[in-house]
């Protein structure tokens, strides 16, 4: 929706009539939407936080950015992403924005980090709805880590575009970064074909919003999320 376009025209212009949009979740049409009431005559206020969303979409950004930083490894380029998710959470809840400094945060993350326990990662899995029997068995069955590929990094690119902007709902920005980081752990630990497992983790996940839910939770009160040992299980593999 450009100026100029024969759209943006019809809704500057009040002749909008209607519009069907369609595509996968998170890809902005209930935002463009809401965009275009407010632009209409008798348009309703957006029922979210304005503010919040700016910066959300400053930082969405930003955490792009990091992900396309194709002078680190895949590893790399997550444990930033771990670590700039409390730098944009600090400015979701009104700090002063900060430079992105990649350098440092992977300087404050080899620090932390700490040996991660791929057991309990499992365990913590198994222990969410299980949806298939075939997820059951890939679950219990023998893994086969991978080494980190740019695959990894689209299925992060992927979360961050889904999920990020949903913090302004309830300000929680450091618990979908950990879901987008603890997903891609998870998926390398795994192995097998990446696209194969992750739709399937993407099935037996993302559909059921118990399983979304426990992850959100377990960033801030399950050992297995803390930053040293996610940051561990990122570091401490190539």
């Amino acid at each position: 929706m450009y100026p100029g376009s024969l759209f943006y025209n019809s809704i500057k212009n009040r002749t909008f009539e209607s519009a069907i949009f369609f595509g996968p979740s998170g890809t902005g049409k209930t935002t463009l939407a809401r965009i275009i009431a407010r632009e209409m005559d008798g348009g309703e206020p957006p029922e979210y936080d304005t503010e919040a969303m700016q910066v959300l979409l400053r930082t969405r950004e930003e955490a792009r950015k990091l992900l396309k930083r194709e002078d680190l490894p895949p590893s790399r380029r997550l444990a930033c992403l771990l670590l700039y998710g409390y730098q944009a959470q600090a400015e979701l809840d009104g700090d002063a924005s900060e430079e992105v400094d990649a350098a440092r945060m992977l300087e404050q993350g080899k620090e932390l980090a700490e040996k991660g326990d791929e057991a309990l990662l499992r365990q913590f899995f198994r222990e969410l709805e299980i949806l298939t029997e075939q997820w059951k068995c890939r679950l219990e069955g023998a893994w086969e880590p991978a080494a980190w590929q740019e695959i990894h990094i689209r299925i992060a690119r992927y979360f961050v575009d889904r999920y990020w902007l949903q913090a302004v709902c309830d300000y929680d920005l450091v618990g979908r970064v950990k879901l987008a980081v603890v997903s891609c752990i998870l998926l390398r630990l795994m192995g097998g074909d990446p696209v194969q497992t992750a739709q399937l983790y993407s099935k037996e996940i993302e559909n059921s919003w118990e399983n979304v839910d426990a992850i959100l939770e377990g960033a801030y009160c399950d050992p297995i999320f803390t930053d040293d040992k996610l940051l561990g299980l990122l570091l401490f593999h190539k």
